[in-house]
């Protein structure tokens, strides 16, 4: 008998060690709806006093309708749910949580939630999404501009040479600035799986400046913007990578 009970002492602490050592949150409810677990990473998520979480209804806990639904559905019928809200404690945070019965060897013990945080997973996404639409843009509108340009050359505009090489030199700058998109997306990509080298060397900034504002000048001039480049005294040369510090700057 003492040794039955020092078995379950030892599973007893084992089960609360891992529970404590989990990033997930972790509560149980029980066939009341009434809380009898809840591991440190869900107070922390949510902001709980463990003392207060523990034999309390799991709507006095969230106060949050759709959870105690998918619970009371899940103690009812055993089946397993998922919900993804940011209508918990602390407020900005979106979790995804997992709800699943807890089953016994003879009968069923309450449920599972288990929470994940998702916020910073739902932020990339936006960001991805966002950044794929600004790319989508920044693609489109120098394609528009050659397929136009082409269809004019080929409407004719070909005879008259003078045109002809103004569209054309139209064409090649659009065409520059396709090929600088697509060279700036596989830097990023190398630079996120942190594949790139840097090649620094000593480069002479003043000209440097110089050249980069006048790949842009076009463009300065159809805006009507002013540059003015302010150089602090003494600082000749900068040590870079200077393709790497070409596209940084040309991006800004």
């Amino acid at each position: 008998m003492k040794k039955k009970t020092l078995d379950m002492i030892h599973e007893r602490d084992r089960l609360a060690a891992i529970l404590s050592s989990m990033t997930e949150g972790v509560l149980a409810v029980d066939g009341e709806g009434k809380t009898f677990l809840a591991n440190k990473a869900a107070c922390n998520m949510f902001g709980l006093n463990l003392e207060k979480t523990l034999d309390r209804h799991i709507n006095e806990v969230f106060n949050n309708d759709q959870l105690n639904g998918l619970v009371t559905e899940t103690l009812r019928s055993g089946s397993v749910h998922t919900l993804e809200t940011a209508d918990l404690p602390p407020g900005r945070t979106v979790f995804r949580l997992h709800i699943t019965p807890i089953r016994g060897a003879e009968t069923d013990l309450g449920v599972a939630i288990i929470a994940h945080d998702v916020t910073d997973l739902r932020k990339l996404e936006k960001m991805r999404g966002e950044f794929v639409a600004n790319v989508s843009h920044e693609l489109k509108t120098p394609l528009a501009s050659i397929k136009g340009f082409v269809e004019t050359l080929k409407d004719g505009a070909l005879e008259e040479p003078d045109t002809a090489r103004k569209f054309l030199s139209i064409i090649e700058r659009h065409t520059n600035r396709l090929n600088n998109l697509i060279s700036d997306l596989l830097s990023l990509s190398k630079i996120e799986s942190g594949q790139i080298p840097l090649e620094l060397k000593k480069i002479k900034l003043s000209p440097f400046i110089d050249k980069l504002i006048g790949a842009f000048d076009d463009h300065i001039r159809e805006k009507e913007h002013i540059i003015e480049v302010n150089i602090q005294e003494g600082l000749t040369y900068v040590y870079a990578d200077e393709t790497l510090l070409d596209q940084a700057l040309s991006n800004l």
